[in-house]
């Protein structure tokens, strides 16, 4: 019968070496997404046109509230049309006035959809 040797000082280093290496490719894909996430959300907005805020209705339909040249919109997407809903005159964004002066996203929708029903 054949004793095991004890594994050498290589052997270790191999090891720990390899963990550090899985380690660091966490790591890096963890910034990596993170990163990544950060872009894509700035890249919702271009130059003249800002996305405010969206809401999720069902799959594949959401509400856009979008901000060009300082007038608010809301849009209706979904997975196969992009439908314009309204102009929002009366809407503030929370954070430009403190939440002070905001009507609430119910009223907003009702005065919207109010105008519509209207012809507009």
């Amino acid at each position: 019968m054949r004793l095991r040797s004890m594994p050498n000082f290589f052997d270790i280093m191999s090891m720990v070496g390899a963990l550090v290496v899985i380690g660091l490719a966490l790591a890096a894909t963890y910034y990596a997404s993170r990163w990544y996430a950060k872009r894509a959300g700035v890249s919702a907005s271009g130059k003249y046109v800002k996305i405010v805020d969206k809401l999720g209705l069902a799959q594949g339909s959401s509400v856009y509230i979008i901000k060009v040249n300082g007038r608010y919109h809301m849009l209706g997407v979904s997975d196969r049309s992009v439908s314009y809903l309204s102009e929002l005159p009366e809407f503030t964004e929370t954070g430009d006035q403190g939440g002070n002066n905001a009507l609430p996203f119910s009223q907003v929708i009702k005065g919207a959809m109010g105008k519509r029903g209207d012809g507009d």
